[in-house]
């Protein structure tokens, strides 16, 4: 047998620290993920914001007058369609965090 064979075979449960780790990851990527696709406290806002402030900054430091184009990652609907990602993917993590520890009991 091989030897990430046999340590896979002879797991005797899950690490509590992993699953710890799954658990926060999972809490904090819902918690995130929440507060930009529902704008809470104006953060999806202010970030695209910021994103088209430096967008404009660059466009005139390289001379043109014209105004800057508004790029898709710097909309506020990609930021918040990031957001609900971040929060499916918290939710994941928090089953995946589930299902070890089912196992490993």
């Amino acid at each position: 047998m091989s030897v990430p064979a046999t340590l896979a075979t002879s797991s005797g449960g899950e690490s509590p620290v992993l699953l710890g780790a799954f658990l926060i990851g999972g809490v904090v990527a819902i918690w995130c993920g929440v507060a930009w696709a529902f704008d809470i406290k104006g953060i999806s806002t202010r970030r695209s914001e910021r994103a088209r402030a430096k967008s404009a900054d660059v466009w005139a430091g390289s001379g043109r007058v014209d105004t800057a184009p508004t790029t898709f990652f710097g909309s506020l609907g990609y930021l918040r369609f990031l957001g609900g990602a971040m929060a499916l993917a918290g939710v994941l993590l928090l089953l995946v965090t589930y299902a070890l520890w089912q196992l490993g009991r």
